[in-house]
């Protein structure tokens, strides 16, 4: 993450360039200081990610975000006491988790977002189990870099957060229980390097050729996707040439194997 002084920034803010990795400009992303889902039984889920005072304006055009004193900062706070930061886009798409301090006022700040990872797990307790009682409440916390930085509510007896790749300690405890702790450790692709290009559809909802149906994204209707997952053998012109056997390794192979000669 590239920091510079830029004497445009107020001193009492802090701006933060938002790029992709190919290094453009994401529009349409905000970002708090702790971020709350609340899953509660018979209502809809919710997500809300917070700042200490005021509305966070999400990044135009440029992909400049500008975060104010007051919005991620106690008063008085020492100037290198660090806070989390958790940046999201408005539709879930890449984010980041970075920590500011109020020595870094002043600055303007390069970061590049990564795709999420989806962090989610169940709760059991076997004391109550034991008991013949059901485990209702729970409320789990996350923690990165000794920093607390979302917490997920629930009486479904689960958790599920959008982090972005990293390591992180979960904390988790309910209504008659006491809390236990886990560290995780959440990469893409299960922590390997991945061997190859990753591209993230664009384009919105469009219309399948020879449809009525729309997908999201125009690569996922040009190809005629209907369902996730889908594996599909292409060429490097682009031309389709197999539909692959997603749920069976064996199969997919034969058939890669049987395409290729």
């Amino acid at each position: 993450m590239e920091r510079t002084i830029d004497k445009t920034v107020p001193k009492t803010a802090i701006r933060l360039k938002l790029v992709t990795r190919q290094g453009r400009p994401v529009a349409g992303a905000g970002c708090g200081m702790f971020v709350i889902w609340d899953d509660i039984e018979g209502k809809k889920v919710t997500q809300a990610i917070c700042v200490r005072q005021g509305k966070q304006t999400p990044s135009g055009k440029t992909g400049s975000l500008t975060v104010r004193e007051e919005q991620v900062f106690y008063a008085g706070a020492p100037p290198d006491r660090a806070v989390p930061l958790y940046i999201a886009h408005k539709r879930r798409k890449p984010g980041a988790l970075i920590s500011l301090c109020r020595r870094e006022l002043g600055t303007t700040r390069t970061v590049q977002l990564r795709p999420f990872c989806r962090v989610y797990g169940k709760l059991g307790s076997k004391e109550l189990d034991t008991l013949g009682k059901a485990l209702s409440w729970t409320n789990t916390y996350v923690y990165w870099n000794k920093l607390r930085q979302a917490r997920y509510s629930t009486t479904k007896q689960k958790f599920e957060f959008l982090l972005p790749p990293g390591e992180y300690r979960l904390e988790a405890y309910g209504t008659d229980t006491y809390s236990v702790e886990e560290k995780i450790r959440k990469q893409v692709w299960g922590g390997r390097k991945i061997p190859f290009p990753v591209a993230l559809d664009g384009g919105g909802k469009t219309r399948v050729p020879g449809s009525k149906r729309r997908a999201r994204g125009a690569t996922t209707a040009a190809y005629g996707i209907n369902a996730f997952p889908t594996s599909l053998l292409i060429d490097r012109n682009g031309i389709l040439v197999e539909r692959l056997a997603v749920r069976n390794i064996e199969i997919a192979g034969k058939q890669i194997e049987s395409v290729l000669g």
